[in-house]
Protein backbone atom coordinates (compact mmCIF):
# COMPACT_ATOMS: atom_id res chain seq x y z
CA UNK A 1 0.00 0.00 0.00
CA UNK A 2 3.17 2.40 0.09
CA UNK A 3 3.84 4.05 -3.18
CA UNK A 4 7.18 5.43 -1.52
CA UNK A 5 7.02 9.12 -2.88
CA UNK A 6 9.59 11.02 -0.39
CA UNK A 7 8.82 15.01 0.19
CA UNK A 8 11.71 16.89 -1.88
CA UNK A 9 12.04 20.27 -2.48
CA UNK A 10 11.52 21.43 0.77
CA UNK A 11 11.58 25.19 1.63
CA UNK A 12 14.11 27.18 3.92
CA UNK A 13 12.40 26.99 7.47
CA UNK A 14 10.20 23.97 7.30
CA UNK A 15 11.00 20.37 8.31
CA UNK A 16 11.19 17.04 5.68
CA UNK A 17 8.86 14.33 6.80
CA UNK A 18 9.42 11.23 5.24
CA UNK A 19 6.50 10.03 4.67
CA UNK A 20 5.03 8.09 1.80
CA UNK A 21 1.95 8.56 -0.03
CA UNK A 22 -0.45 6.04 1.31
CA UNK A 23 -2.90 4.11 -0.56
CA UNK A 24 -5.20 2.34 1.31
CA UNK A 25 -7.97 0.14 -0.39
CA UNK A 26 -11.55 -0.24 0.74
CA UNK A 27 -11.33 -4.22 0.88
CA UNK A 28 -8.72 -6.67 -0.94
CA UNK A 29 -7.76 -3.80 -4.32
CA UNK A 30 -4.22 -4.69 -4.78
CA UNK A 31 -1.63 -1.66 -3.49
CA UNK A 32 -1.50 1.49 -5.74
CA UNK A 33 -4.57 1.13 -6.77
CA UNK A 34 -6.62 3.68 -7.98
CA UNK A 35 -9.62 4.90 -6.32
CA UNK A 36 -13.28 2.50 -6.58
CA UNK A 37 -13.61 2.57 -10.19
CA UNK A 38 -17.54 3.59 -11.19
CA UNK A 39 -19.90 0.66 -10.30
CA UNK A 40 -17.80 -0.86 -7.81
CA UNK A 41 -18.69 1.54 -4.41
CA UNK A 42 -15.76 0.66 -2.19
CA UNK A 43 -14.27 3.67 -0.79
CA UNK A 44 -10.55 4.33 -1.02
CA UNK A 45 -8.16 6.90 1.23
CA UNK A 46 -5.33 8.04 -0.05
CA UNK A 47 -2.77 9.81 2.14
CA UNK A 48 -0.25 12.33 1.56
CA UNK A 49 2.51 14.31 3.65
CA UNK A 50 1.67 18.21 4.00
CA UNK A 51 5.10 19.82 4.82
CA UNK A 52 4.43 23.23 6.93
CA UNK A 53 6.74 25.94 6.76
CA UNK A 54 8.03 27.59 9.92
CA UNK A 55 7.82 31.05 8.15
CA UNK A 56 6.53 31.95 4.90
CA UNK A 57 8.54 31.75 1.68
CA UNK A 58 8.94 35.59 -0.02
CA UNK A 59 6.16 35.20 -2.25
CA UNK A 60 3.33 37.75 -2.39
CA UNK A 61 0.47 37.04 -0.26
CA UNK A 62 -3.18 37.40 -1.87
CA UNK A 63 -5.08 40.54 -1.38
CA UNK A 64 -7.74 39.25 1.00
CA UNK A 65 -8.23 35.81 2.72
CA UNK A 66 -11.50 34.69 0.86
CA UNK A 67 -10.25 35.44 -2.38
CA UNK A 68 -8.90 32.72 -5.32
CA UNK A 69 -5.13 32.19 -5.33
CA UNK A 70 -3.23 33.56 -7.30
CA UNK A 71 -0.64 31.77 -9.40
CA UNK A 72 2.85 33.41 -10.00
CA UNK A 73 5.91 32.87 -11.57
CA UNK A 74 6.81 31.30 -8.29
CA UNK A 75 7.01 26.95 -8.62
CA UNK A 76 4.90 27.34 -5.04
CA UNK A 77 1.88 29.07 -6.94
CA UNK A 78 1.69 26.23 -9.48
CA UNK A 79 -1.21 24.27 -9.18
CA UNK A 80 -0.11 20.72 -7.38
CA UNK A 81 -1.50 17.32 -7.76
CA UNK A 82 -1.53 15.74 -3.78
CA UNK A 83 -1.62 12.21 -5.38
CA UNK A 84 1.65 12.79 -7.08
CA UNK A 85 3.24 15.18 -5.51
CA UNK A 86 4.22 16.02 -2.19
CA UNK A 87 2.20 19.20 -0.69
CA UNK A 88 4.45 22.45 1.07
CA UNK A 89 2.08 25.05 2.55
CA UNK A 90 4.74 28.00 2.46
CA UNK A 91 3.33 30.56 1.04
CA UNK A 92 2.23 33.77 3.22
CA UNK A 93 -1.64 34.36 4.02
CA UNK A 94 -2.90 37.26 6.35
CA UNK A 95 -2.58 36.57 10.26
CA UNK A 96 0.38 34.81 10.63
CA UNK A 97 0.08 32.20 8.38
CA UNK A 98 0.65 29.84 5.26
CA UNK A 99 -0.81 28.20 2.81
CA UNK A 100 -0.67 25.71 0.38
CA UNK A 101 -0.55 26.34 -3.34
CA UNK A 102 -4.05 25.54 -5.30
CA UNK A 103 -4.17 21.19 -4.63
CA UNK A 104 -5.81 19.76 -7.79
CA UNK A 105 -8.29 16.85 -7.26
CA UNK A 106 -10.47 14.43 -9.42
CA UNK A 107 -14.42 15.34 -8.49
CA UNK A 108 -15.02 11.50 -9.81
CA UNK A 109 -11.79 9.93 -7.31
CA UNK A 110 -12.22 12.44 -4.50
CA UNK A 111 -15.16 13.63 -2.62
CA UNK A 112 -13.70 13.98 1.16
CA UNK A 113 -10.52 15.11 2.76
CA UNK A 114 -9.20 15.53 6.07
CA UNK A 115 -6.04 15.79 8.17
CA UNK A 116 -4.30 13.97 10.34
CA UNK A 117 -1.14 14.50 12.76
CA UNK A 118 0.30 12.67 15.91
CA UNK A 119 -2.02 12.42 18.72
CA UNK A 120 0.86 14.46 20.61
CA UNK A 121 0.79 17.86 18.52
CA UNK A 122 -2.17 20.32 20.01
CA UNK A 123 -4.56 21.39 17.31
CA UNK A 124 -4.24 24.59 18.38
CA UNK A 125 -0.38 24.70 17.36
CA UNK A 126 -1.67 23.68 13.42
CA UNK A 127 -5.23 25.74 12.85
CA UNK A 128 -5.97 24.94 9.55
CA UNK A 129 -8.72 26.00 7.57
CA UNK A 130 -9.47 25.20 4.06
CA UNK A 131 -11.89 26.31 1.22
CA UNK A 132 -12.36 25.21 -2.16
CA UNK A 133 -12.68 25.78 -5.78
CA UNK A 134 -14.59 24.93 -8.28
CA UNK A 135 -13.99 25.86 -12.36
CA UNK A 136 -11.86 28.61 -11.17
CA UNK A 137 -14.44 29.87 -8.28
CA UNK A 138 -12.79 29.87 -4.53
CA UNK A 139 -15.08 29.91 -1.79
CA UNK A 140 -14.85 31.71 1.52
CA UNK A 141 -11.68 29.80 4.15
CA UNK A 142 -13.21 27.92 6.65
CA UNK A 143 -12.26 26.65 9.96
CA UNK A 144 -10.88 23.26 9.35
CA UNK A 145 -11.04 22.49 13.00
CA UNK A 146 -9.79 18.79 14.74
CA UNK A 147 -12.61 16.29 15.38
CA UNK A 148 -14.87 17.12 18.13
CA UNK A 149 -14.81 12.90 18.71
CA UNK A 150 -12.97 10.85 20.22
CA UNK A 151 -12.62 7.21 22.00
CA UNK A 152 -13.45 6.94 25.24
CA UNK A 153 -10.05 5.81 27.44
CA UNK A 154 -9.78 2.25 27.48
CA UNK A 155 -11.52 1.43 24.52
CA UNK A 156 -10.84 -0.55 21.52
CA UNK A 157 -10.96 2.19 19.24
CA UNK A 158 -8.79 3.90 22.12
CA UNK A 159 -6.23 1.26 21.96
CA UNK A 160 -6.06 1.27 18.01
CA UNK A 161 -6.16 5.03 17.31
CA UNK A 162 -3.43 6.12 15.61
CA UNK A 163 -2.99 9.63 14.96
CA UNK A 164 -5.50 12.84 15.66
CA UNK A 165 -7.19 14.81 12.77
CA UNK A 166 -10.02 16.84 11.61
CA UNK A 167 -13.02 15.91 11.47
CA UNK A 168 -13.60 14.66 7.39
CA UNK A 169 -15.28 17.17 5.25
CA UNK A 170 -17.05 16.54 1.99
CA UNK A 171 -15.99 18.27 -1.10
CA UNK A 172 -18.06 16.57 -3.73
CA UNK A 173 -18.10 18.44 -6.84
CA UNK A 174 -14.80 20.82 -5.94
CA UNK A 175 -12.01 20.36 -8.77
CA UNK A 176 -9.50 22.07 -6.38
CA UNK A 177 -8.67 23.30 -2.90
CA UNK A 178 -6.19 24.53 -0.54
CA UNK A 179 -5.19 24.75 3.08
CA UNK A 180 -3.65 27.45 5.14
CA UNK A 181 -1.87 26.91 8.90
CA UNK A 182 -0.55 28.58 11.27
CA UNK A 183 3.15 29.06 10.81
CA UNK A 184 4.90 27.78 14.14
CA UNK A 185 8.19 26.01 14.48
CA UNK A 186 5.96 23.47 16.28
CA UNK A 187 3.61 23.29 13.44
CA UNK A 188 6.55 22.35 10.85
CA UNK A 189 7.92 19.47 12.74
CA UNK A 190 4.80 17.92 13.13
CA UNK A 191 3.69 14.79 10.99
CA UNK A 192 0.52 16.28 9.13
CA UNK A 193 -0.81 14.40 6.46
CA UNK A 194 -4.30 14.72 3.95
CA UNK A 195 -6.39 12.38 3.73
CA UNK A 196 -8.42 12.04 -0.20
CA UNK A 197 -10.87 9.67 0.30
CA UNK A 198 -13.53 8.62 -2.43
CA UNK A 199 -16.19 6.35 -3.82
CA UNK A 200 -18.30 5.66 -6.46
CA UNK A 201 -22.06 7.50 -5.85
CA UNK A 202 -23.36 3.68 -6.77
CA UNK A 203 -26.03 2.68 -4.58
CA UNK A 204 -26.60 -0.83 -3.22
CA UNK A 205 -29.80 -0.14 -1.93
CA UNK A 206 -33.27 -0.36 -3.47
CA UNK A 207 -35.03 1.73 -0.79
CA UNK A 208 -37.21 4.49 -1.59
CA UNK A 209 -36.08 8.32 -0.16
CA UNK A 210 -39.39 8.92 0.30
CA UNK A 211 -39.83 5.87 2.28
CA UNK A 212 -40.46 7.69 5.38
CA UNK A 213 -42.13 10.18 4.96
CA UNK A 214 -45.78 8.94 6.38
CA UNK A 215 -47.07 9.60 9.61
CA UNK A 216 -45.76 13.17 11.00
CA UNK A 217 -47.56 13.31 14.19
CA UNK A 218 -45.55 11.53 16.02
CA UNK A 219 -47.55 8.51 17.53
CA UNK A 220 -46.22 5.31 16.89
CA UNK A 221 -48.76 2.17 17.44
CA UNK A 222 -47.71 -0.27 19.61
CA UNK A 223 -47.66 -2.82 16.84
CA UNK A 224 -45.40 -1.41 15.04
CA UNK A 225 -41.85 -0.80 16.69
CA UNK A 226 -39.14 -1.45 14.81
CA UNK A 227 -38.13 1.21 12.38
CA UNK A 228 -36.79 0.25 8.66
CA UNK A 229 -32.97 0.42 8.50
CA UNK A 230 -30.73 0.66 5.46
CA UNK A 231 -28.22 -1.95 6.56
CA UNK A 232 -24.58 -2.03 6.45
CA UNK A 233 -24.44 -4.71 3.20
CA UNK A 234 -27.05 -2.34 1.59
CA UNK A 235 -25.25 0.84 1.68
CA UNK A 236 -21.68 -0.87 1.21
CA UNK A 237 -20.07 -0.78 4.85
CA UNK A 238 -16.42 -2.46 5.07
CA UNK A 239 -15.72 -4.81 7.37
CA UNK A 240 -14.85 -3.79 11.12
CA UNK A 241 -10.83 -2.94 11.71
CA UNK A 242 -11.33 -4.13 15.04
CA UNK A 243 -14.12 -5.10 17.37
CA UNK A 244 -15.12 -2.42 19.50
CA UNK A 245 -16.52 -2.56 23.03
CA UNK A 246 -20.21 -3.30 23.73
CA UNK A 247 -21.51 -1.39 27.04
CA UNK A 248 -24.08 -3.86 29.67
CA UNK A 249 -27.01 -1.59 28.45
CA UNK A 250 -28.14 1.48 27.22
CA UNK A 251 -28.87 4.65 29.40
CA UNK A 252 -28.67 7.76 26.98
CA UNK A 253 -28.84 9.17 23.38
CA UNK A 254 -26.54 11.88 21.52
CA UNK A 255 -27.62 13.83 18.66
CA UNK A 256 -25.30 14.88 16.17
CA UNK A 257 -24.77 16.44 13.04
CA UNK A 258 -22.07 15.61 10.52
CA UNK A 259 -21.23 19.24 9.43
CA UNK A 260 -21.25 18.37 5.91
CA UNK A 261 -22.67 19.30 2.75
CA UNK A 262 -26.83 19.50 2.55
CA UNK A 263 -26.32 19.53 -1.34
CA UNK A 264 -27.29 15.63 -1.39
CA UNK A 265 -30.04 15.07 -3.87
CA UNK A 266 -29.57 11.12 -3.81
CA UNK A 267 -29.10 8.02 -1.89
CA UNK A 268 -26.74 7.72 -3.48
CA UNK A 269 -24.92 10.41 -2.46
CA UNK A 270 -25.83 9.98 0.82
CA UNK A 271 -24.67 6.75 0.83
CA UNK A 272 -21.46 7.88 -0.63
CA UNK A 273 -21.09 10.33 2.43
CA UNK A 274 -20.81 7.36 4.71
CA UNK A 275 -19.08 5.40 3.28
CA UNK A 276 -16.42 8.25 2.43
CA UNK A 277 -16.75 8.52 6.51
CA UNK A 278 -16.44 5.24 7.46
CA UNK A 279 -12.69 5.01 5.74
CA UNK A 280 -11.65 8.10 6.98
CA UNK A 281 -12.56 7.20 10.37
CA UNK A 282 -10.93 3.82 9.95
CA UNK A 283 -7.98 4.01 7.29
CA UNK A 284 -6.90 7.44 8.75
CA UNK A 285 -7.83 7.99 12.19
CA UNK A 286 -7.63 4.17 13.20
CA UNK A 287 -11.17 3.87 14.77
CA UNK A 288 -12.71 0.27 14.54
CA UNK A 289 -15.44 1.73 12.62
CA UNK A 290 -17.36 4.28 11.57
CA UNK A 291 -17.88 6.54 14.68
CA UNK A 292 -22.03 6.53 14.79
CA UNK A 293 -24.16 4.11 15.92
CA UNK A 294 -26.42 5.32 13.38
CA UNK A 295 -27.14 8.31 10.60
CA UNK A 296 -30.11 9.71 8.95
CA UNK A 297 -30.22 11.45 5.49
CA UNK A 298 -32.77 14.30 4.99
CA UNK A 299 -35.38 12.32 3.90
CA UNK A 300 -35.43 10.38 7.23
CA UNK A 301 -33.69 6.79 6.15
CA UNK A 302 -32.01 5.33 8.72
CA UNK A 303 -28.28 3.90 8.08
CA UNK A 304 -26.84 1.09 10.45
CA UNK A 305 -23.79 2.49 11.57
CA UNK A 306 -21.37 0.50 13.76
CA UNK A 307 -22.04 -3.35 13.26
CA UNK A 308 -24.33 -4.44 15.38
CA UNK A 309 -25.71 -1.41 16.84
CA UNK A 310 -29.89 -2.50 15.81
CA UNK A 311 -28.91 -5.20 18.58
CA UNK A 312 -26.58 -4.35 21.03
CA UNK A 313 -25.49 -1.47 22.74
CA UNK A 314 -22.04 -1.03 20.94
CA UNK A 315 -19.44 1.79 22.25
CA UNK A 316 -18.82 4.20 19.03
CA UNK A 317 -16.73 7.19 19.08
CA UNK A 318 -18.81 10.32 18.69
CA UNK A 319 -18.53 12.15 22.10
CA UNK A 320 -15.44 11.73 24.34
CA UNK A 321 -16.21 10.50 27.50
CA UNK A 322 -19.58 9.56 27.10
CA UNK A 323 -19.57 6.78 24.08
CA UNK A 324 -20.67 4.35 26.96
CA UNK A 325 -23.78 3.38 27.46
CA UNK A 326 -24.74 5.91 24.58
CA UNK A 327 -26.38 5.53 21.10
CA UNK A 328 -24.56 8.19 18.35
CA UNK A 329 -27.58 9.11 16.16
CA UNK A 330 -25.93 11.47 13.05
CA UNK A 331 -27.83 13.69 10.93
CA UNK A 332 -26.33 14.42 7.71
CA UNK A 333 -25.73 17.67 6.54
CA UNK A 334 -25.11 20.75 8.63
CA UNK A 335 -28.05 22.14 11.04
CA UNK A 336 -26.18 25.15 12.40
CA UNK A 337 -28.54 27.67 10.47
CA UNK A 338 -30.75 25.34 8.19
CA UNK A 339 -33.32 23.66 9.88
CA UNK A 340 -33.43 19.61 10.08
CA UNK A 341 -36.55 18.11 7.90
CA UNK A 342 -39.71 16.98 9.54
CA UNK A 343 -38.60 13.46 7.96
CA UNK A 344 -35.27 13.48 9.71
CA UNK A 345 -36.23 14.74 12.98
CA UNK A 346 -39.13 11.89 13.06
CA UNK A 347 -36.34 9.05 12.26
CA UNK A 348 -33.87 10.40 14.38
CA UNK A 349 -36.23 10.59 17.36
CA UNK A 350 -37.80 6.56 15.96
CA UNK A 351 -34.74 5.08 15.93
CA UNK A 352 -33.41 6.91 19.33
CA UNK A 353 -36.94 5.60 21.27
CA UNK A 354 -36.54 2.12 19.66
CA UNK A 355 -33.18 1.59 20.74
CA UNK A 356 -33.56 2.94 24.25
CA UNK A 357 -37.10 1.31 24.22
CA UNK A 358 -35.04 -1.72 24.41
CA UNK A 359 -33.35 -1.34 27.87
CA UNK A 360 -36.30 0.40 29.07
CA UNK A 361 -35.46 4.02 29.13
CA UNK A 362 -37.87 7.28 28.54
CA UNK A 363 -36.44 9.23 26.44
CA UNK A 364 -38.24 11.97 28.51
CA UNK A 365 -35.81 11.77 31.40
CA UNK A 366 -32.32 12.02 33.19
CA UNK A 367 -29.47 10.00 34.65
CA UNK A 368 -26.02 10.40 35.86
CA UNK A 369 -23.22 9.13 33.98
CA UNK A 370 -19.19 9.01 35.59
CA UNK A 371 -16.87 10.03 33.53
CA UNK A 372 -13.06 10.19 33.29
CA UNK A 373 -12.84 12.98 30.83
CA UNK A 374 -11.61 12.61 26.90
CA UNK A 375 -10.11 14.79 24.59
CA UNK A 376 -13.32 16.98 24.21
CA UNK A 377 -14.91 16.31 26.92
CA UNK A 378 -16.61 19.06 28.93
CA UNK A 379 -16.24 17.08 32.39
CA UNK A 380 -13.44 14.86 33.76
CA UNK A 381 -13.46 12.48 36.89
CA UNK A 382 -17.07 13.53 37.77
CA UNK A 383 -20.67 12.16 37.87
CA UNK A 384 -22.80 14.56 35.49
CA UNK A 385 -26.54 14.84 35.09
CA UNK A 386 -27.85 14.55 31.83
CA UNK A 387 -30.98 14.27 29.61
CA UNK A 388 -31.61 10.99 28.41
CA UNK A 389 -31.33 12.48 24.79
CA UNK A 390 -28.73 15.19 24.71
CA UNK A 391 -26.90 17.11 22.19
CA UNK A 392 -23.30 16.71 21.56
CA UNK A 393 -22.84 20.06 22.95
CA UNK A 394 -24.12 18.85 26.08
CA UNK A 395 -21.03 16.69 27.06
CA UNK A 396 -18.37 18.09 24.65
CA UNK A 397 -16.67 21.17 23.82
CA UNK A 398 -18.26 21.93 20.30
CA UNK A 399 -21.95 23.70 18.00
CA UNK A 400 -22.77 20.01 16.93
CA UNK A 401 -25.20 19.47 16.21
CA UNK A 402 -25.56 22.99 15.37
CA UNK A 403 -28.28 25.73 16.81
CA UNK A 404 -31.06 24.11 14.34
CA UNK A 405 -30.19 20.49 15.21
CA UNK A 406 -30.17 21.10 18.46
CA UNK A 407 -33.40 22.96 18.45
CA UNK A 408 -35.49 19.86 17.22
CA UNK A 409 -34.43 18.17 20.29
CA UNK A 410 -37.73 18.50 22.13
CA UNK A 411 -39.03 17.08 19.17
CA UNK A 412 -37.19 14.20 18.77
CA UNK A 413 -37.61 13.39 22.79
CA UNK A 414 -41.04 13.27 22.37
CA UNK A 415 -40.96 10.79 18.81
CA UNK A 416 -38.99 9.08 21.04
CA UNK A 417 -40.61 8.37 24.51
CA UNK A 418 -43.49 7.51 22.23
CA UNK A 419 -41.57 5.17 20.27
CA UNK A 420 -40.50 3.80 23.30
CA UNK A 421 -43.11 3.64 25.47
CA UNK A 422 -44.89 1.42 22.27
CA UNK A 423 -41.55 -0.77 22.97
CA UNK A 424 -42.05 -0.98 26.52
CA UNK A 425 -45.80 -1.89 26.11
CA UNK A 426 -45.09 -4.50 23.32
CA UNK A 427 -42.59 -6.32 25.51
CA UNK A 428 -44.98 -6.32 28.79
CA UNK A 429 -47.68 -7.83 26.66
CA UNK A 430 -45.36 -10.26 25.56
CA UNK A 431 -44.55 -10.94 28.96
CA UNK A 432 -47.96 -10.76 30.52
CA UNK A 433 -49.60 -13.17 27.74
CA UNK A 434 -46.74 -15.52 28.79
CA UNK A 435 -47.33 -15.56 32.77
CA UNK A 436 -51.16 -16.16 31.59
CA UNK A 437 -50.68 -19.44 29.95
CA UNK A 438 -47.26 -20.36 32.88
CA UNK A 439 -49.37 -19.67 35.92
CA UNK A 440 -53.41 -19.83 34.88
CA UNK A 441 -52.86 -21.85 32.29
CA UNK A 442 -55.22 -20.07 29.97
CA UNK A 443 -55.11 -17.47 27.40
CA UNK A 444 -55.38 -13.44 29.20
CA UNK A 445 -57.86 -11.67 27.69
CA UNK A 446 -57.34 -8.37 26.59
CA UNK A 447 -58.58 -5.74 28.85
CA UNK A 448 -56.60 -8.46 31.47
CA UNK A 449 -53.80 -7.89 29.24
CA UNK A 450 -53.38 -4.40 28.67
CA UNK A 451 -54.10 -3.47 32.71
CA UNK A 452 -51.02 -5.84 33.58
CA UNK A 453 -49.21 -4.51 30.63
CA UNK A 454 -49.74 -1.22 31.71
CA UNK A 455 -48.45 -1.87 35.70
CA UNK A 456 -45.45 -3.33 33.95
CA UNK A 457 -44.09 -0.54 32.19
CA UNK A 458 -45.12 1.99 35.17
Amino acid sequence: MVTGTVVQGVPQGAHAVDVPVVSTPASGTPAGATPAPDGDPGATVRETPVVVAATPSPTPAPTALSAAPTPSASPTAAPVDPVKSPVVADRPSTGGRVETPPLTVDPTQVQTVGLTWPTNVPASELAPQIRTGSHGQWSAWQPFDAGDSAPDSGSADARHQTRAGTDSVWVGGADALQISFKASSKASAADVRLALVGSSPTSTTTASPAAYRTSRSGMVRSDVVAPTIVTRDEWGARPQMCTPDVAPALVGAVVHHTANANTYTTMAEAEQQIRNDQAYHIDSRGWCDIGYNFVVDKWGNIYEGRANSMTQAVVGVHAGGFNTGTLGVAMLGTFSTETPSAAMVYAVGRIIGWRLGAYGIDPNGTYQQYTSGGETSRYANQTVTLPRVMGHRDVDYTECPGDQGYAALGTIRATAAATSSAQRYAAARSLVRALYVDLLGREGEPAGVEGWAGLVVS
